[in-house]
């Protein structure tokens, strides 16, 4: 058995995971499904960014 340190992705990345069409229905035994695809397909990966991406919750901005 490996290892392996698998982490959810950072909030300002720009992937499936922190997108606003992510539909959580894992308590009805759907899984987890995007919205913005036809037929509330599975997305490809929760790192899977598409061209209809939004964030849910826009990310702050670094002060510089």
């Amino acid at each position: 058995m490996s290892s392996r340190n698998v982490q959810n992705p950072k909030p300002e990345e720009k992937v499936c995971f922190n997108c606003k069409y992510l539909i959580w229905s894992v308590g009805i035994g759907l899984g987890i499904r995007c919205s913005a695809r036809d037929g509330f397909r599975m997305p490809n990966s929760k790192s899977y960014t598409c061209e209809k991406f939004q964030y849910e919750v826009e990310p702050k901005k670094k002060e510089e």
